[in-house]
Formats: C-alpha cells, sequence, structure tokens
C-alpha cells in the first residue's frame, strides 16, 4: 500500500522561506520606512520606536501568510481595519505602505 500524496498546497509561509525570510522582509521594510526621505509622511505616523511594530507586522505576517499564528491568538477578535481606525492613513501614506512593502 502506498502512502497518499500530500493534497494540502503549500503556504505561502513555507514557500518564502518562513519566519526567517518574513523577518528580513519586515526589517527591510522599516529600514526603508526610516532611511528613504520620500516615506517620510509614513514614517511620521508611526512611534518614535519601532522595535515594537518590527515584532508585531511579522508576527502578523507569519499568521497571515499561513505560518504560525501566535500573533492572532495573542490578538483574539482584532482586525487590522479596527486596530489602524485611529491612525490619519491617508491615500499618500496607503502609497507609500504599498510601495516600500513592495521593496522590501
Amino acid at each position: 500500500m502506498t502512502a497518499e500524496p500530500d493534497l494540502q498546497p503549500e503556504s505561502p509561509f513555507n514557500a518564502i522561506g518562513g519566519a526567517p525570510v518574513v523577518r528580513q522582509i519586515v526589517h527591510r521594510f522599516y529600514d526603508l520606512m526610516e532611511s528613504d526621505p520620500s516615506y517620510a509622511d509614513l514614517r511620521a505616523i508611526h512611534a518614535p520606536d519601532l522595535t515594537p511594530m518590527r515584532a508585531s507586522l511579522a508576527g502578523f505576517l507569519d499568521g497571515w501568510l499561513g505560518g504560525p499564528r501566535d500573533w492572532f491568538e495573542a490578538h483574539p477578535g482584532q482586525c487590522m481595519m479596527s486596530m489602524h481606525a485611529a491612525v490619519p492613513v491617508s491615500t499618500d501614506t496607503a502609497r507609500q505602505w504599498v510601495e516600500v512593502m513592495g521593496r522590501a
């Protein structure tokens, strides 16, 4: 008797290389946001210390990409829309976020 093939598609989390790669992307994202003046408006809506955001975004992306869901378990019932409701996101800062994430 042969084993059944694993029919589960590979998660994006595993396909990109897991947590180490997610952390590289997140660190590159925040490094670019801090160093490139074209992202000054985006940087301005963040706290002076990005350390907590680096950890939080990495944890969120892990689970969102199909990896460990630790961030979601630590933040039950919270969604990104409500968590960012008080943040002054404009069309320009949203464009900057997408651009810098693409570069990262």
